[in-house]
């Protein structure tokens, strides 16, 4: 049997196999093969009698002799995986040097439920592109240049905090448009800046958290976009 069920994934979980003779001889070289499926990897053996080792994705245990009508106990704990809800499946299997009148009764299996571990979901929304009714002289040599405002909000919709440097950066910005300052930044970025790095108070955004960043732009024309793009610790 497991002792959870459903785990999260990344947890352990301890199968407990109990292995009976229910002939009315002794059995001799008694061995038990718990197998590991590929949602599962190997953490530690427990045998009060005989020897256990891993062997490929396997878990041998030899008992030796087990009396008529004796039993024993052995576990094995497994740390399970999955990206999505899943089940993994522990096969074990039983068997001695004398052949099995009942074998039927030899392989035992039980299914533990994995559910996905919480993970936070950083979500990206981009609002309109506004005229701020500023302008920037000089700027490409171009006389006076409009400045545009968008905002750009980030919100955690995932079951966990993320935490570690967050940025965004401005993909397909074309070379005609300047980042000129920034608002929800950690500093202010220098003019024509590809990214801005996000201001994240204790470099931690909580689950239903959302924070905003306040672009202003100059550009000769209001028709331009560009996608932005997350740069975040697991993608650096």
């Amino acid at each position: 049997m497991d002792s959870a069920d459903p785990v999260a994934s990344g947890q352990d979980v301890i199968y407990t196999l109990s292995v009976t003779n229910n002939s009315d001889r002794a059995a001799n070289e008694v061995r038990v093969t718990d197998g590991l499926d590929a949602l599962a990897s190997f953490v530690s053996a427990q045998n009060r009698r005989g020897a256990s080792r891993l062997v490929g994705r396997s878990v041998l245990f030899e008992l030796g002799t087990l009396a008529s009508r004796q039993s024993v106990a052995v576990s094995v704990t497994l740390r399970l995986h999955s990206a999505a809800a899943s089940t993994s499946r522990n096969v074990a299997r039983v068997a001695s040097r004398q052949p099995d009148l009942q074998p039927l009764d030899n392989v035992a299996e039980q299914d533990t439920a994995i559910t996905p571990a919480p993970a936070p979901n950083l979500v990206l929304a981009q609002g309109p592109l506004l005229s701020t009714g500023a302008y920037l002289p000089g700027l490409f040599g171009n006389g006076t240049v409009p400045i545009f405002g968008q905002r750009i909000t980030i919100t955690n919709a995932g079951s966990a905090a993320y935490s570690g440097p967050l940025a965004i950066a401005f993909d397909n910005l074309p070379r005609s448009v300047q980042l000129q300052d920034a608002g929800g930044t950690t500093t202010t970025p220098p003019a024509g800046s590809p990214f801005v790095v996000v201001n994240l108070g204790g470099n931690t955004l909580a689950p239903g958290q959302a924070v905003t960043v306040a672009l202003r732009f100059a550009s000769p024309t209001r028709n331009f976009s560009f996608t932005p793009r997350l740069i975040t610790s697991a993608t650096r």
